[in-house]
């Protein structure tokens, strides 16, 4: 039993860092880290992790979707996490627009939440510069303070999701 809790915990570790650096995913292009606009992601409960990063290379924009379908029971014949990715193009104006959007955003980032929960879906967006970076992570409904950035997400997540193929194609 613990050999598959560590199996487990390793698979695991290699996935998380696929979805938080997806310029790096095996079978497509890689990316340069310094080229990424921003990365969100989605990790339900119960259904497949999934990050989506905007990056500008040359000029045009680009939207690269990682998704990591866990499983509670892996093979211990699985060396790798078993992860998908797929890219597409995305519009100037729409990646502009995102962008501008996200800068403007006012928020109180250091709101105490004092729920607690087992079950859900966690949120992120994740911005990295030379001279700054922001990590901004909510769990279920975010709390008021944080329903700009959640609106945000969800309109970055639509605008990825009509350009990037269907998971499954």
């Amino acid at each position: 039993m613990l050999f598959d809790q560590n199996h487990m915990r390793t698979i695991e570790e290699k996935a998380i860092e696929l979805l938080k650096h997806p310029e790096q995913h095996p079978g497509l292009p890689r990316r340069n880290r310094k080229d990424r606009c921003f990365l969100i992601w989605e990790y339900p409960s119960f259904f497949p992790f999934v990050s989506w990063a905007l990056s500008k290379v040359e000029g045009s924009f680009y939207v690269r979707r990682i998704t990591w379908c866990r499983s509670t029971n892996p093979s211990h014949d699985l060396i790798e996490p078993d992860t998908f990715g797929a890219d597409a193009s995305i519009s100037q104006s729409t990646a502009l627009e995102l962008m501008d959007e996200l800068t403007a955003l006012e928020f109180a980032p250091f709101y105490r939440d004092e729920d607690f929960g087992l079950d859900g879906v966690s949120y992120g967006v994740s911005v990295q510069c030379f001279r700054t970076s922001c990590e901004v992570i909510w769990w279920c409904e975010p709390p008021p303070a944080l329903m700009l950035v959640a609106e945000w997400f969800q309109k970055s997540r639509t605008a990825f999701e009509l350009v990037l193929p269907k998971i499954g194609e």
